[in-house]
């Protein structure tokens, strides 16, 4: 759970602290960033806690499957 939530705030201060200074380089107009970028940014960072989540738990039960197995 820990390395979800650090994932999580690590994409959020990637995200909206250097991208959007790397953003307003990239498109002059302030408009477009602000207004429609910023719901892709946060699935963004819900996605990469999603995929943390979901590689921890595959980890966890190949470990069960392989203490099972008596491998």
């Amino acid at each position: 759970m820990r390395a979800i939530i650090v994932t999580m705030i690590i994409f959020y201060i990637i995200t909206f602290i250097f991208g959007e200074f790397i953003t307003n380089i990239i498109f002059v107009s302030k408009g477009f960033t602000a207004s429609y970028a910023n719901p892709i940014y946060l699935g963004i960072i819900l996605l990469s806690g999603l995929i943390v989540g979901c590689t921890l738990y595959i980890v966890e039960e190949i470990k069960k499957s392989k203490k099972n197995n008596g491998e």
